[in-house]
């Protein structure tokens, strides 16, 4: 690979407009660059991949490692990507979902702190997680990464514009207009007039690069449950369970 490559999913949760309202899971960056900060300071969990490996398949491997447990199942939606500053490519996609911020049990990664001591340290990659509406999750997510909350928004309205069961990523197929078949024959299938593809192709933008860190991984240590709220309480930190490098 020329650049570097990362890959995530964003869970979220609730219907829009006709139901409970839409939730985003966000993880606070570990590290004691993050320490004391709360807005800005959240991200989509993901990593980095490499060329052996798909970028879906990617997501969702980081996503366990990054908080200790599997992704809900189900059909993630693509929201495209987006290229840091420094090249790195960044690519998510939106997982609808349940998790419980106390069952995560987050990987953590090495770093010389303080910085010229020569002494190494490990931190949490995540120190917490939890459930955000949108709007608030605009303010605590990193400001490149606000992008992928617009594409749910968005994706998330066109459905509902189809319908009630309007399905995602996006509303009912359209009929391409053609001439009445012969009475014996099969009608002609509905044909979307968008794509994924068209869609990840038309969004992109640049995200600034991460502080350079050295990468680690080991066995798991054991770990602690967290008492982590929604967005309406204060989350808590929690401890880390194994051994692995940031990804950014």
């Amino acid at each position: 690979m020329t650049h570097k490559h990362s890959a995530g999913l964003l869970l979220y949760r609730g219907a829009g407009p006709a139901g409970p309202a839409v939730e985003v899971l966000l993880a606070h960056m570990g590290g004691p660059f993050w320490a004391r900060k709360d807005e800005g300071a959240w991200t989509v969990p993901k990593g980095e991949y490499e060329e052996d490996e798909t970028p879906e398949a990617a997501a969702r491997r980081e996503f366990q490692e990054e908080l200790g447990v599997p992704p809900p199942g189900g059909e993630p939606i693509p929201l495209g990507s987006v290229t840091q500053t420094g090249g790195k490519v960044v690519i998510v996609w939106a997982l609808r979902g349940e998790l419980d911020p106390a069952e995560i049990t987050p990987g953590t990664f090495a770093m010389e702190w303080p910085k010229g001591s020569g002494r190494m340290r490990e931190f949490p990659e995540i120190d917490r997680v939890a459930w955000f509406g949108l709007d608030e999750a605009r303010r605590k997510i990193v400001t490149r990464q606000r992008i992928f909350l617009d594409r749910l928004e968005e994706l998330l309205q066109e459905a509902a514009g189809a319908g009630p069961g309007g399905a995602l990523p996006w509303p009912a197929p359209v009929a391409v207009s053609s001439p009445p078949p012969p009475p014996s024959a099969h009608p002609v299938p509905p044909v979307p007039q968008r794509t994924v593809a068209a869609a990840q192709s038309a969004w992109s933008c640049a995200l600034p690069s991460p502080p350079s860190v050295t990468r680690s991984r080991s066995l798991r240590a054991p770990s602690m449950r967290a008492s982590i709220g929604t967005a309406a309480s204060e989350p808590c930190a929690v401890s880390p369970r194994y051994t692995r490098s940031p990804s950014a």
